[in-house]
């Protein structure tokens, strides 16, 4: 019986976001070729949340960020305060966490992320969709799959930090090294990959030298040139 809680939790989660954000039920097909995604990663107090917003916005494709962690912890039966304290945490601190929240068949740290990843590939399979963080770029296919990496220096950060949480500096200094590092954890201990590597992105972007405008401008041209090189090589994966 445990067995299949998860993917009912999957299954139900997907009907839940594609409702939410009206996207056709074909889009969610893992059957389209050519079904193109951005999948950001981002420092802490990089703007990775405004960046990604203006760019669902000007493509009018589906933006997940919060709201998708948000569904698949209510699938699991955690409330929102519960899935902000777990998510994009390591592996080992989220198993003790909800080790001590619950003893219910099938919420595990295990489980957390395989529907997180179930749940990121199936949307990204349809296209258009623009994920922050959440291991995107380490889950979804490279062909189809523009990966962004968006930093800045830390005073920029800690700036932006402090004006959008409400922190003093050394506060909001000191969350960001937090986020930081259980960031990077997650991504090593789920996805074996480091997200700090330059290499594995197809942008890396100091978004303290542009406005979130320009960042998206960047993006897009990217997308642009991406769509291009797959259509003169044919269908990924298949050249």
């Amino acid at each position: 019986m445990t067995k299949t809680s998860a993917p009912h939790s999957v299954e139900a989660t997907l009907k839940a976001v594609i409702q939410d954000h009206h996207i056709p039920q074909e889009m969610a097909s893992p059957n389209l070729s050519l079904a193109y995604t951005i999948a950001i990663s981002r420092e802490a107090g990089a703007l990775g949340s405004s960046v990604g917003r203006e760019l669902a916005t000007r493509l009018q494709w589906a933006l997940f960020d919060q709201d998708l962690v948000d569904r698949i912890g209510a699938q699991m039966g955690l409330s929102g305060c519960q899935v902000a304290s777990v998510d994009e945490r390591p592996t080992n601190w989220v198993r003790e966490f909800m080790e001590g929240l619950t003893t219910r068949p099938g919420i595990s740290a295990l489980n957390y992320v395989h529907s997180l990843t179930k749940v990121v590939r199936r949307l990204g399979a349809g296209g258009k969709c623009v994920f922050v963080g959440r291991g995107g770029p380490f889950i979804l296919p490279n062909e189809t799959t523009l990966r962004v990496r968006l930093v800045a220096p830390r005073t920029f950060r800690v700036a932006t930090l402090q004006q959008g949480l409400g922190m003093g500096a050394g506060e909001a200094e000191r969350w960001m090294d937090e986020t930081d590092r259980e960031r990077v954890k997650f991504v090593r201990e789920n996805f074996d990959k480091d997200p700090t590597d330059a290499g594995l992105y197809d942008l890396v972007i100091n978004v303290s030298r542009f406005s979130v405008a320009q960042g998206a401008d960047i993006i897009l041209e990217g997308l642009r040139h991406l769509q291009q090189r797959q259509a003169q090589v044919g269908t990924p994966g298949m050249s």
